[in-house]
C-alpha cells in the first residue's frame, strides 16, 4: 500500500504509540530506522533509543536473510514491487527466533521521500493456543475412547451439538434424531425439568451437576 499524506502519517504514528501488541517498525529509503513503538521494543528486545538510525537488516532480520530484505526494499523502491504479507521467521536482540506475521506499507512524507512501515503480530501466542487446542482435543478424545458412556455436548438452552457413544449400536436412535434437538424435547417431561434445573445451575454455578434418574 502506496500513502502519500504526511497528516495520515502522523495520526498512524499516534495509533500504534498506543498500542503494545502489535510491532510496527518505520524506516528509510536506506532502511535506517526512523519509527520503532513500544510493540517493537517487547517483541524484538530493543529500545526505541537503540534502534533509531540503524538499519532494519542488522537489528531483526537474520543473516541467511539479509540480501532477499534488501532486495525486496530495493524492487519496491524503485520499481513498485511490492512486498506481500506472509509468516516470515526473523531474530530478537538476542538471537532467538520470532515467528510474525508481516506486512508492509509505504508512505511519502512532505519532502517525496519515500518511509516503509513494517507491522509484525507475534505468532508464538496463537501457536500455543492452537496446540493447546490440539492437546486438549485428543486428551478429551483419548477419554471418551476408554470410556464406554454416552455423553452429549449440548448448548447452554440444552440443544444437542455433539455427542459421543462407545458402541453406538448401544444408541436407542440415530444420530439425525437428535442432534439439532433440545435434551429436554426427547425425554419425558418429569425428566426434562429435571434437566432444564441442573443446567441452569451449572450456567449459574459453574460447577459440576450430579443428576440421578430412577
Amino acid at each position: 500500500m502506496l500513502v502519500h499524506q504526511a497528516a495520515t502519517r502522523d495520526a498512524v504514528h499516534q495509533l500504534f504509540d498506543s498500542v503494545d501488541a502489535i510491532s510496527v517498525q518505520g524506516y528509510d529509503e536506506e532502511r535506517r530506522v526512523t519509527y520503532w513503538n513500544i510493540g517493537s521494543e517487547l517483541l524484538y528486545g530493543y529500545t526505541k533509543e537503540e534502534a533509531l538510525g540503524r538499519a532494519i537488516e542488522e537489528l531483526i532480520v537474520p543473516n541467511h536473510m539479509r540480501d532477499l530484505v534488501i532486495s525486496a526494499h530495493r524492487n519496491w523502491l524503485n520499481q513498485g514491487i511490492e512486498i506481500p504479507a506472509s509468516e516470515i521467521t526473523l531474530c530478537n536482540k538476542s538471537g532467538k527466533d520470532i515467528n510474525v506475521f508481516s506486512s508492509h506499507v509505504f508512505f511519502i512524507d512532505e519532502n517525496n521521500k519515500h518511509e516503509m512501515y513494517c507491522i509484525d503480530i507475534n505468532l508464538a501466542d496463537v501457536r500455543q493456543a492452537q496446540d493447546q487446542a490440539v492437546f486438549k482435543d485428543n486428551m478429551l478424545k483419548a477419554v471418551f475412547e476408554a470410556t464406554p458412556d454416552l455423553f452429549f455436548l449440548m448448548e447452554e438452552d440444552g440443544t444437542i451439538i455433539d455427542y459421543h457413544a462407545g458402541e453406538n449400536n448401544n444408541l436407542y436412535v440415530s444420530p439425525n434424531h437428535f442432534i439439532g434437538k433440545t435434551i429436554a424435547s426427547l425425554l419425558p417431561e418429569s425428566v426434562a425439568k429435571t434437566f432444564k434445573a441442573h443446567i441452569t445451575k451449572i450456567i449459574d454455578q459453574g460447577a459440576c451437576q450430579v443428576l440421578n434418574i430412577t
